[in-house]
């Protein structure tokens, strides 16, 4: 199964979208790693899928097909908005093509969710998500997020909501952080999640992804994370001097905020 997280992020001027999914295959007793994340020949667009592999393939192969026809040389995020529908309602077509064959007796597993995102030169962004009904719905001014998965089910939505800023839009080091975080924390009670994302950047039409050296940090710091914020729980509530003590010399400004926040929410009580 899955777990992929489409996340959009602010630098100063600068929007961004990233996309980050786990890679860990299932296939009945069978376990392999293989990218969930797949690009647009010509386009700065990436979709992440979860389901039926075979399936996200052939359907992003369609889409590939509507935007070469619908879009052509002249590639801009809103051009790409208006054809969302169409790429939503072919992606579904797909899927009802082989759902609706009597000879297949799996008709009823073959499934798929798919996260778009895209992101033009000029600096605009695009976050979609596509359910298995082949509905679209724009998720880059709010929430500021889209999930798909199993993963989604078994904890990532809630991870997610409960972390995922309210009152700004996280930078591009802070949503990656996030993002990896939250796989890593899913997998942890999820075994059909993988542990290890791939992650891609979106930024004004460029797409990026991590260095080893920048992926071995990030892993570092999700573990340390993990293992702090355990520890936070466990001896936050003891007194309040301990309270100060932890803010002053908790060197994490992310949970430095989290941490604040629990401390009103445990005032307010």
């Amino acid at each position: 199964m899955t777990l992929a997280i489409g996340m959009i992020a602010q630098d100063k001027e600068d929007r961004s979208v990233l996309l980050t999914s786990d890679t860990l295959v299932s296939w009945g007793e069978l376990r392999f790693r293989e990218r969930k994340i797949y690009e647009i020949s010509d386009y700065p667009v990436l979709v992440a899928g979860s389901g039926v592999v075979g399936l996200i393939k052939e359907a992003v192969n369609v889409i590939e097909q509507v935007l070469h026809e619908q879009i052509g040389n002249n590639f801009s995020i809103p051009r790409l908005r208006d054809t969302m529908p169409k790429v939503s309602n072919y992606a579904y077509q797909v899927m009802k093509y082989f759902a609706d064959r009597k000879d297949n007796e799996l008709s009823s597993n073959l499934f798929f969710s798919l996260i778009i995102a895209a992101s033009d030169e000029g600096g605009d962004i695009l976050l979609y998500r596509i359910d298995p009904f082949g509905i679209p719905e724009r998720c880059d001014n709010n929430p500021g997020y889209a999930l798909i998965g199993s993963g989604a089910a078994s904890g990532g939505i809630l991870a997610l909501s409960e972390y995922f800023p309210s009152d700004s839009v996280p930078n591009i080091d802070e949503a990656t952080e996030l993002a990896a975080y939250i796989i890593s924390l899913v997998s942890s009670v999820d075994s059909t999640v993988g542990a290890y994302p791939d992650i891609r950047i979106l930024s004004r039409g460029k797409t990026g992804t991590l260095s080893l050296e920048q992926y071995k940090k990030l892993q570092q710091t999700i573990f340390s994370r993990r293992d702090l914020f355990q520890t936070v729980w466990e001896l936050a509530s003891h007194n309040e001097v301990f309270d100060e003590f932890l803010l002053t010399f908790l060197n994490d400004e992310l949970i430095k905020k989290e941490y604040r926040k629990f401390l009103q929410s445990r005032e307010n009580k």
